[in-house]
């Protein structure tokens, strides 16, 4: 009997892969971490890759804990002198100080990444929908001139390239969760 694999796809990075395979096993859909695909896989290796130890980062508390576990030797600050890169994620719990740290930081640093998990200008929700990351590039991109310098979620190339290589080769199926 043939088994296909299936991969679960979501740009949402205010919840983390665990987040999403309590919920589709809740529903009854045994996976796995592995098989939830999420734009942090491809952020955290392109961070290690760099040598990245500095960020500033718009993202929930979740969100940081999540890549300080992945990246223990990263510090987050708003130095402009030290600060290597910035991260944009779905900020849950955006304020107003750190979009302005972020957009000082952007304006002050011109060597500066300008990381985003995704481009989604909407989120849906119960009630309907909200800003996603999309949108809070957006007001950065308005407020600096400044455009990010690599996006991970789909649909960027990182994201689908990624997921394609490893997994649609070894015969897998990927379902867009959007949740």
């Amino acid at each position: 009997m043939l088994f296909r694999s299936f991969y679960f796809v979501t740009n949402n990075t205010s919840k983390l892969p665990e987040d999403y395979r309590l919920r589709l096993n809740a529903m009854g859909i045994s996976v796995d971490n592995d098989h939830v695909i999420t734009p942090l896989a491809p952020l955290i290796a392109y961070l290690q890759a760099r040598s990245i130890r500095n960020a500033y980062l718009l993202g929930n508390v979740r969100f940081e804990a999540y890549l300080r576990q992945a990246l223990p030797e990263l510090q987050l600050t708003a130095d402009p002198d030290a600060c290597e890169a910035l991260i944009v994620a779905y900020d849950t719990e955006l304020t107003y100080d750190k979009l302005r740290d972020a957009a000082i930081l952007l304006q002050q640093n011109s060597r500066l990444l300008f990381l985003a998990t995704h481009g989604d200008l909407v989120c849906p929700t119960e009630r309907g929908f909200v800003p996603d990351c999309g949108c809070i590039l957006s007001v950065l991109e308005k407020t600096t001139g400044r455009r990010p310098t690599a996006v991970f979620g789909k649909p960027s190339a990182r994201s689908p390239q990624r997921i394609a290589e490893q997994h649609i080769q070894n015969g897998a199926d990927i379902i867009d969760i959007g949740i």
